[in-house]
């Protein structure tokens, strides 16, 4: 049946924007990413969902769609829905929803969305599909979790080297005017166009042409999203010796890749620049959240245009040194946590068409 006859769509409360939130407080804001966050508010919830009564949310341009099991509020354009009684179970319609609608353009989604058909099994199937592949789903968790450390650390210990600048040996390096303030002596301030070298990304794909399986993944511009793969020749040749920097142009996703991957449109991969060559660690995480993501805009040039301090070349690889294994942890947890979204999506949907037969117990085999 439709989606719109399968939930009942909740109202989202009052709408929040970037100039609205902060980076601290107790009821998150969620844009139209897949797993990220816009700040937090101290207000009422606009959504009351819990782990007891999950809301799924819509994406109207980005398509993405998620599972909310905590109080929340959103920007506009976020849909929130619940399973409708005695027809669908929240969590079954959440898992039957995925890529039900794809990203084409910037436009809004909602309405297609609305008309797409899901397969409606009955409620006890629903379940036992839903238990299933929540399984999948807590470890992904367990390792986004993980991630969100590594990530803290990182970024702490940069914070302390180039913001603060208490870098090895910072005792005997004396400060000297900069535009952006006092920095250490024989650093320099670079715009980000100056200090990147933009790499061909070549061909490009959409969701018409990847696959379930290959050899190629294929990044689109959420935060750690995968719309599919694909066994041509890679757009961009990563690897671990050779580490790519991607930025997404309209999401302002920023992600460092290892490994051969080819993307969708405005994905724009970059590598430091020969002229002023910089470890590729230290690049990542000094350009990584410059700008923030505001509207369905091409953000480039506003992150290409912006001003950061440029350390020498040795303080960068030392940086690099300390990082690098807690970013080579990182990447070996999203290759996990892409195996088992293949997986799990590979069952889910073998289990919505039927190929996986559920058989629901009788009372006396209970």
């Amino acid at each position: 049946m439709p989606t719109e006859e399968a939930c009942i769509q909740l109202k989202p409360g009052k709408l929040f924007e970037t100039k609205t939130v902060y980076p601290h407080g107790t009821v998150p804001v969620i844009n139209q990413s897949a797993a990220d966050i816009l700040g937090y508010h101290n207000e009422e919830p606009g959504v009351d969902a819990s782990h007891q009564k999950p809301v799924v949310t819509f994406a109207n341009h980005t398509c993405a769609i998620r599972l909310m099991k905590q109080p929340f509020s959103s920007i506009q354009n976020i849909f929130p829905k619940v399973g409708k009684p005695g027809v669908t179970e929240t969590i079954y319609f959440y898992y039957a929803s995925l890529g039900r609608v794809s990203l084409s353009d910037y436009k809004g989604h909602h309405p297609i969305f609305r008309k797409a058909h899901i397969p409606v099994p009955p409620l006890p199937e629903q379940k036992r599909i839903a238990g299933i592949l929540s399984a999948y789903d807590e470890l992904i968790e367990n390792s986004q979790r993980r991630i969100k450390v590594l990530e803290t650390m990182a970024r702490n210990l940069y914070r302390e080297w180039f913001v603060h600048y208490r870098y090895p040996g910072h005792e005997n390096t004396s400060l000297t005017p900069s535009p952006l303030g006092h920095i250490p002596k024989g650093w320099e301030v670079k715009t980000v166009e100056g200090i990147v070298k933009r790499i061909p990304v070549g061909k490009k794909y959409d969701q018409k042409t990847v696959s379930a399986t290959g050899t190629v993944p294929v990044f689109d511009q959420g935060k750690t999203g995968i719309i599919g793969y694909h066994d041509d020749e890679p757009g961009v040749h990563a690897s671990e010796s050779s580490p790519v920097v991607v930025f997404a142009n309209h999401t302002c996703y920023q992600r460092l890749i290892q490994f051969p991957f080819s993307a969708i449109q405005n994905i724009l991969p970059f590598v430091s620049s020969p002229s002023i060559p910089r470890n590729i660690y230290w690049l990542h995480w000094a350009t990584n959240g410059l700008v923030v993501f505001n509207d369905y805009k091409g953000h480039w040039p506003e992150y290409a245009a912006k001003t950061l301090v440029v350390p020498s070349e040795e303080v960068c690889e030392q940086f690099g040194n300390f990082v690098a294994p807690m970013t080579r942890r990182i990447l070996n947890l999203e290759k996990l946590i892409q195996n088992l979204r293949k997986t799990r999506d590979l069952l889910l949907q073998r289990l919505l068409s039927g190929q996986i037969p559920l058989q629901t117990p009788t009372t006396e085999a209970a």
